[in-house]
C-alpha cells in the first residue's frame, strides 16, 4: 500500500496517494487522485510556439519530479507571472494546481489550499471540467491530510456529481475511493464500504488494475478498524502480491506497514515491528515527512506494547518532533485539524512515561499535547507578531506558573487507549502529586452528558439559548416576575386560577394573610418548588456526585483547606464540560462551598493571561453592558423559517442594575447593535452581554451572542469575529447560554471563550449550558457588588454563586457559570 502525499514518480502516473487516520490507530492507504497537465501535454494541446513561460514550466515539472519543492516553486512562480501577463489562462491553471501539489508536498498546507483554489476558479471559468474535477479533489487530499475530513467531504461530494454529470466511470471510482476514506475518517464505516465497493466493482468493470488495487486496499483498512482481521489481511496480502509483481518496492513497504497494524493488532509484535520500521524506512526515503509521522507514531505504540518502553519513548519523542514541524505555517483551524490526529501520539507517550514513573516527564507531555494552536494565538497577539511561537513548558516553568498565580493546579488528562483518566496537582509550592483512574471513555463521556442533561432539567425557565420552555404553575411553587429586580425574593404561589390565567402569590416577609393577583404571563421563571425533592440546598444529585466520587475524591486530601485558596481545574476533552462548583460530595456539599474555583485550557495559557493582563493594566476606562436587544431572527431547525428569539426581561433588568453600579449607560432593546457596540469593545475596561447565546458545537467558530439585527447584518456576533477584534478589557461576561461551549477538540473548545483570551481578554465568565433568566440575573448582580467590594474576580464568583443558592437552589440557576483566565 502506498500511502504518501506525493511521490518522486507520483506526477508520471495517475494514481496519487493519500494518508488517514483511524479511530484506534493511524494508518495510510491508497487514495486515487489526478495530476494536473504536464508541460508535454500542455505543448499538445497549444498552436503557439514555446515559449520563456514554456521553458520555466518545464524545468518546474522536472524538479516536482526529482522532489526539489523549493526549486520548483521558484520556478514555478515565475512561469505564472508569464502566463498571467499573456492571459493564457490555462497554462494559468495548470501551474496553480501543481503549485498547490507542490506546497503540499513541501507540508505547507495554507499556501497549497491558496494554489488550489485559485486553480478551482480558473478552471470553472474557462469550462474545464477535467481540471476543476482534479482541482476538487486535490482541495479535498489537502484538506483530509489536515484532518478536515467534513470540508474534504463536501469537495469529494461535489466531484462525484461532477463525475457523473460527466458520464466519466474512472472519474467516478477515484472520487468514491477519496469518498471512501473521508467517510471511515467520520466513522461512518458501514457507507465507506459500500463506496470502497462500488469502486472495485467500477474499477474491475473498466480493467483499471490501479482503482482496483486501491480499493483492495481502502477495503482492508476499513475491516481492520472494525476488527474484522482475517478479511484485513486478506485483503492487504492481495495487494502486496500486485505490489511484488510490479516490483514496486516502496508499495511493498507500505503495505507491509498496513499488515503491521493488523499484526499488531493480533499482538503478533515479531511480524509488526518489522513490518512498520519497513514502511518507516520508505517514508524517510520519500522525503514524506507525513508519513514519517505516522509511521513513528505507529512503531512506537507497538514498541510501548510489546513492552519495550525504552524504544517506545525514544520512537515517539521523534514522531512528536516530525508532527510539530508539520504544524508551521498553518493558520488556526487548520492547526486544530491536524492537532486532533496527533492525539494519540500524546498519549501513548504519557503512558510510557507513568510505566517508567517519570511522572514530571508525563506532565510535560501531557501540557505539550494541549492547546498548542491557542496558544500560538496568545502569544502573536502578545508579541504582535502573527508568527511569534513559544515553547511547551518545562517542569520547572510549570512550577513556576503555579507559583506565580498562587493557586493549586489540578490538571487532567484523557487517555483512550487504556480508558483511563491521569490526574496531576500541583501546589503553589511547586509540589506534583499524581493520580491514575480507571474509566472507560464511553462511560465518562455518558456521564458527563447525562449530568449536564439531567442538570438542564430540574427546572423550568426563560432561558438565555432561544428556548421559551413552558412550564406546569401549582401551589407551592416559587416564582419570579418579569418586573422583579435582581436579588429579590421568589414569590410563594398560594393558588391558581386556570380559568382567568391568574395566580394568587405572596413574599415570604408578607404579613399573614397578604397577596396578590398576577397573570401567569408575567412569570419569567419558576425557580424551585415545594412540592419537588429539589427544593432545598441539601439534596443530593447523583450524577454530581458521580463526579465528584470519579474526578475530585482521589485528590480530596491534596486540595487547600481555605475556602478562598484557588483552584484552577485544567481539563480535558470531555472534562472541558463539568460544571466543577456544582461536584458535590457524599454529604451534599457542593465544591464551590469549599474552594475559589477557575478553569483554564493549559497551564501555560494561564502564564499567557497573566501577560495579557499586564500588558492591558490601565487601558480601558469605560464599561460596556448589553442587556435584552431587539432579538434577531434563528434558524433552530435546519430547513424551517428563521424564529425570533424571545425577550429576555430579566436581562435587561440585570444590565439596569449592572450599568448602575457602574454609572454608565445599558445598551438595550434597538440600542444594542453591532454597529453601536463594536467600536465601544477596544476601549472598554469591563464587557458584560446579557443575552440569548447561540451554540455551534460542530465548527464552534460559529457559536454566537444575539445583539439587535439592522439592515446591514443579521444581529449575531459571533466567535469567528470576536477572533479578530482587538480587546483591551479586563473582563468579558457573556451571560448567556452555552458561551463555554462549542467543538471540544484536543486544542480545548473552539468557541466563544477561546476567542475572547485570543483577542486579548485576560479573565472571561462563560457558561456550559443553558441558564435561566431570572436566576441568572440575580448571581451576576450579586458578583458585580461583590467585585467591587474585592478585586478578585473568581472569590467574588464564589461569593455570589452562595448568596444564589440560598434563593435558587438548584445547580441549573447558578453552577453553569465557570471563569476562564485570571483571578485578579
Amino acid at each position: 500500500m502506498q500511502p504518501h502525499l506525493l511521490q518522486k514518480n507520483a506526477l508520471k502516473n495517475i494514481v496519487q496517494y493519500g494518508l488517514v487516520v483511524p479511530i484506534c490507530l493511524i494508518t495510510l492507504v491508497v487514495s486515487c487522485t489526478s495530476q494536473f497537465s504536464s508541460p508535454s501535454v500542455v505543448a499538445q494541446n497549444s498552436t503557439s510556439p514555446k515559449s520563456e513561460a514554456d521553458r520555466l514550466f518545464q524545468q518546474f515539472f522536472e524538479q516536482m519530479q526529482a522532489g526539489k519543492w523549493d526549486n520548483a516553486v521558484k520556478l514555478g512562480q515565475q512561469a505564472l507571472i508569464i502566463y498571467r501577463q499573456n492571459k493564457n489562462r490555462s497554462r494559468e491553471a495548470d501551474i496553480l494546481g501543481n503549485m498547490g501539489i507542490a506546497y503540499r508536498a513541501k507540508n505547507n498546507y495554507t499556501q497549497s489550499l491558496v494554489y488550489l483554489e485559485q486553480t478551482l476558479k480558473v478552471m470553472q471559468e474557462i469550462k474545464s471540467r477535467q481540471g476543476e474535477w482534479t482541482a476538487l479533489q486535490q482541495l479535498a487530499l489537502t484538506y483530509r491530510a489536515l484532518g478536515n475530513s467534513e470540508q474534504a467531504r463536501e469537495y469529494l461530494e461535489r466531484q462525484l456529481k461532477l463525475s457523473e454529470l460527466e458520464g466519466k466511470p474512472g472519474w467516478k471510482a477515484a472520487a468514491l475511493a477519496n469518498l471512501g476514506l473521508v467517510q471511515f475518517d467520520l466513522g461512518d464505516y458501514d457507507q465507506a464500504l459500500k463506496s470502497m465497493q462500488e469502486q472495485l466493482n467500477i474499477a474491475r468493470k473498466i480493467s483499471d488494475s490501479r482503482s482496483e488495487e486501491t480499493a483492495l486496499s481502502n477495503l482492508g483498512l476499513v475491516y481492520e478498524t472494525i476488527g474484522n482481521l482475517p478479511k484485513a489481511i486478506a485483503y492487504y496480502e492481495q495487494v502486496l502480491q500486485r505490489k511484488k509483481e510490479r516490483n514496486d518496492l516502496t508499495g511493498i513497504a507500505y503495505t507491509q506497514g498496513n499488515l503491521g497494524l493488523v499484526y499488531r493488532a493480533q499482538r503478533n509484535y515479531k511480524k509488526a515491528i518489522p513490518a512498520l520500521q519497513q514502511y518507516l524506512d520508505a517514508a524517510r526515503s520519500n522525503n514524506d515527512g507525513r508519513g514519517e509521522w505516522v509511521a513513528l507514531n505507529n512503531l512506537g505504540v507497538a514498541l510501548y506494547e510489546s513492552r519495550q518502553v525504552n524504544e517506545s519513548i525514544a520512537t515517539l519523542l521523534k514522531a512528536i518532533k516530525v508532527q510539530e514541524s508539520l504544524r508551521v505555517g498553518l493558520n488556526d483551524t487548520n492547526k486544530v485539524s491536524i492537532f486532533e490526529m496527533q492525539a494519540m501520539t500524546y498519549g501513548t507517550l504519557q503512558l510510557a512515561y507513568i510505566e517508567q514513573n517519570k511522572i514530571a516527564d508525563a506532565l510535560e507531555i501531557a501540557e505539550r499535547g494541549r492547546a498548542r494552536a491557542f496558544i500560538d494565538l496568545l502569544a502573536a497577539r502578545i508579541e504582535e507578531n502573527p508568527q511569534a511561537k513559544i515553547p511547551p513548558p518545562t517542569i520547572a516553568e510549570i512550577k513556576q506558573i503555579a507559583k506565580e498565580q498562587n493557586a493549586t493546579l489540578v490538571t487532567y488528562s484523557v487517555i483512550h487507549q487504556t480508558d483511563e483518566i491521569f490526574i496531576w496537582v500541583i501546589a503553589p509550592t511547586g509540589e506534583i502529586t499524581f493520580q491514575r483512574l480507571g474509566i472507560k471513555n464511553k462511560e465518562l463521556e455518558d456521564l458527563v452528558i447525562k449530568n449536564i442533561r439531567s442538570i438542564i432539567t430540574q427546572s423550568h425557565s426563560l432561558e438565555r439559548g432561544g428556548n421559551n420552555i413552558g412550564f406546569s404553575i401549582s401551589p407551592g411553587d416559587k416564582v419570579k416576575f418579569k418586573d422583579d429586580r435582581p436579588n429579590s425574593q421568589s414569590w410563594d404561589v398560594l393558588k391558581v386560577n386556570s380559568e382567568a390565567q391568574t395566580i394568587k402569590v405572596r413574599l415570604p416577609d408578607f404579613t399573614s394573610g397578604t397577596s396578590f393577583d398576577r397573570p401567569i404571563k408575567d412569570v419569567v421563571a419558576k425557580v424551585s418548588t415545594n412540592n419537588s425533592v429539589n427544593a432545598t440546598a441539601n439534596v443530593k444529585y447523583e450524577g454530581l456526585q458521580k463526579l465528584h466520587k470519579l474526578l475530585i475524591r482521589p485528590i480530596a486530601n491534596l486540595l487547600p483547606s481555605d475556602p478562598n485558596a484557588k483552584i484552577i481545574f485544567i481539563p480535558h476533552r470531555q472534562l472541558f464540560s463539568v460544571p466543577f462548583p456544582a461536584l458535590q460530595d457524599d454529604k451534599g456539599r457542593y465544591l464551590i462551598e469549599k474552594h475559589t474555583i477557575l478553569t483554564a485550557p493549559s497551564i501555560q495559557a494561564l502564564q499567557l493571561t497573566r501577560q495579557q493582563r499586564g500588558r492591558i493594566t490601565g487601558n480601558g476606562k469605560n464599561v460596556v453592558v448589553v442587556g435584552n436587544p431587539t432579538m434577531p431572527k434563528v434558524v433552530k431547525i435546519a430547513g424551517e423559517q428563521p424564529e425570533q428569539l424571545a425577550s429576555l426581561p430579566a436581562a435587561e433588568i440585570e444590565a439596569k442594575a449592572i450599568a448602575n453600579l457602574f454609572n454608565t449607560k445599558p445598551l438595550i432593546g434597538h440600542d444594542a447593535t453591532k454597529a453601536a457596540i463594536l467600536p465601544l469593545l477596544p476601549k472598554a475596561r469591563i464587557i458584560h452581554f446579557a443575552t440569548h447565546g447561540l451554540l455551534d458545537d460542530k465548527r464552534g467558530l460559529g457559536s454566537a451572542v444575539a445583539l439587535a439585527p439592522t439592515n446591514q447584518d443579521n444581529g449575531l456576533l459571533t466567535a469567528e469575529e470576536i477572533l479578530k477584534l482587538k480587546l483591551n478589557a479586563d473582563l468579558v461576561v457573556l451571560s448567556a447560554c452555552n458561551t463555554g461551549q462549542g467543538r471540544i477538540t484536543g486544542d480545548g473548545v473552539i468557541g466563544l471563550s477561546r476567542s475572547l483570551i485570543s483577542a486579548g481578554i485576560p479573565s472571561a465568565i462563560v457558561s456550559l449550558w443553558s441558564v435561566p433568566d431570572a436566576p441568572t440575573a440575580d448571581l451576576m448582580t450579586e458578583f458585580y457588588q461583590q467585585w467591587q467590594q474585592n478585586p478578585d474576580k473568581a472569590r467574588a464568583l464564589r461569593l455570589a454563586m452562595l448568596k444564589t443558592i440560598q434563593h435558587n437552589p438548584e445547580p441549573k440557576d447558578w453552577a453553569a457559570f465557570t471563569l476562564i483566565g485570571e483571578a485578579n
